[in-house]
């Protein structure tokens, strides 16, 4: 009981302090609010951006006309020579003849994603815009019967000619590999939607005069069509994937995924800020004799460590459900998630409670508080942006056991964030395995901090204490 009573003391002592909503919460919640409404503005870009392109596509040969389509060379000068509102250049392209080099680029920043083309592109394409070329043809071609009387026959020819054309399907789907995270990115996204969209209007309306060319010839009909009018009154129909460059995840909703690295990184940031207030509680009783009057009572080393840490482990518990009840006011979260993904979260969120507090006592144990607060609140506030993703993307070093492991595994951070990350994309009990493996390092590594802690805080701190 005696611990019980000492972390409900320190918890008391750290809601009423002032410093506490506006460093620990204010902070986080500042960059959760500016980060999570910027991933919501997403919009063309304005800024030149270089992309990769790849592409396996091979021709195709147009059964009517015997015209060679080359779709893929199209699409690549429609995405070179188009242009923002501004007047910029919207993409600079470097060609890739390896998918996996194209990824290692992405991930190494050297160009912000990376188009893939199917090895059916032109097919696919030259099928979708024939089949509202069709459209327009026959939609035309029936306005003409009462126009043109005399020329029944070869417009009933002509209609039975594109016929085909109306009974092709197509599933065109492109690749764009990037990284979420980065707005960059999803500016490149988006501009893609945007270019496919044109492009396949565009070409709707040549193929439509190339087919109506090519039966006004066979037919010797004396009319001309303006088919120019026609393919607004059309919508094309396309996909564009999302692909997570290096691990060829598609992602079907980036916003989640975005949200899935920027909630753990801030709450990571809140129950860090709040380490800051364990160096100051330890220098206050530390000069006011506390930690001397110890050998005094039956309160062991132990014990007083022991307070402060479950005192610290209920902060970040708390925290953490505070930064997720705020996300969901906001629209960044969603309570909608696997059972075992709240287990997960909250227990990781604990043990970053203790391994946060002991580091801060140790930190604060050895260095004066006004320059150990300093410290931790710059390590705060940098490393979880790292350890988070939002400026790097983490590349794995050497696999063992079927898990990657890279320099950031040494920070005990990394974890934690897997964690929480994994467990807000968790679906299935059956993805629980690789939230579980995070989850025993984090716990292995909370054994360790808080073994290390505990014998250095109670051999030199509390043995030198009355020293001070």
């Amino acid at each position: 009981m005696i611990v019980v009573d000492l972390a409900i003391t320190r918890i008391k002592q750290v809601i009423r302090s002032k410093e506490f909503y506006f460093y620990v919460i204010g902070f986080p919640l500042f960059f959760l609010i500016l980060f999570g409404f910027l991933s919501k503005g997403w919009a063309p870009t304005t800024n030149t951006l270089a992309i990769g392109f790849y592409s396996s596509d091979n021709s195709v040969i147009d059964p009517f006309t015997g015209e060679l389509l080359d779709m893929e060379q199209e699409f690549y000068n429609a995405l070179n020579s188009h242009q923002s509102d501004k007047g910029l250049k919207t993409f600079n392209l470097e060609n890739y003849t390896d998918i996996d080099v194209m990824d290692a680029d992405i991930q190494e920043l050297t160009v912000e994603g990376g188009i893939e083309l199917p090895d059916d592109f032109t097919n696919q394409a030259s099928n979708i815009t024939r089949f509202y070329a069709s459209l327009i043809l026959t939609q035309s071609l029936t306005e003409a019967f009462n126009l043109y009387p005399t020329e029944w026959f070869g417009i009933n020819e002509s209609l039975y000619q594109i016929t085909p054309y109306l009974e092709s399907s197509a599933n065109l789907v492109i690749k764009f590999h990037g990284d979420v995270t980065l707005q960059t990115t999803m500016q490149a996204y988006t501009s893609i939607w945007q270019i496919m969209s044109e492009f396949l209007s565009n070409f709707t309306v040549i193929h439509a005069n190339s087919i109506w060319s090519e039966l006004k010839s066979t037919y010797a009909l004396s009319f001309d069509l303006d088919l120019s009018q026609q393919s607004n009154n059309n919508s094309i129909s396309t996909e564009v994937l999302l692909i997570s460059a290096g691990t060829g995840d598609v992602v079907e909703d980036f916003q989640s995924e975005f949200y899935a690295k920027l909630l753990p990184g801030q709450i990571l940031q809140t129950i860090l800020m709040s380490a800051v207030s364990a160096i100051w509680l330890l220098d206050a009783e530390n000069k006011t004799g506390m930690l001397k009057r110890l050998k005094l009572t039956r309160l062991n080393s132990m014990q007083y460590l022991g307070g402060i840490l479950l005192a610290w482990t209920v902060i970040a518990l708390l925290q953490g459900i505070f930064m997720l009840l705020f996300a969901a006011i906001l629209g960044f979260f969603s309570f909608a998630i696997h059972p075992l993904a709240w287990l997960f979260m909250l227990l990781s969120m604990m043990l970053l409670g203790i391994i946060t507090a002991t580091i801060a006592l140790l930190l604060g144990s050895f260095i004066q508080a006004r320059v150990a607060a300093p410290l931790m609140i710059l390590f705060a506030s940098t490393i979880h942006m790292f350890v988070a993703e939002y400026y790097i993307d983490i590349q794995p070093l050497f696999s063992f056991a079927g898990k990657n492991f890279s320099w950031f595994d040494l920070i005990f951070l990394r974890p934690a964030f897997l964690v929480m990350k994994n467990s807000m994309l968790m679906e299935t009990a059956n993805q629980a395995t690789g939230v579980l493996f995070a989850l025993l390092l984090l716990f292995i590594w909370a054994v360790i901090i808080f073994a290390v802690g505990s014998i250095v805080f109670s051999k030199y701190k509390l043995k030198y204490a009355e020293k001070e």
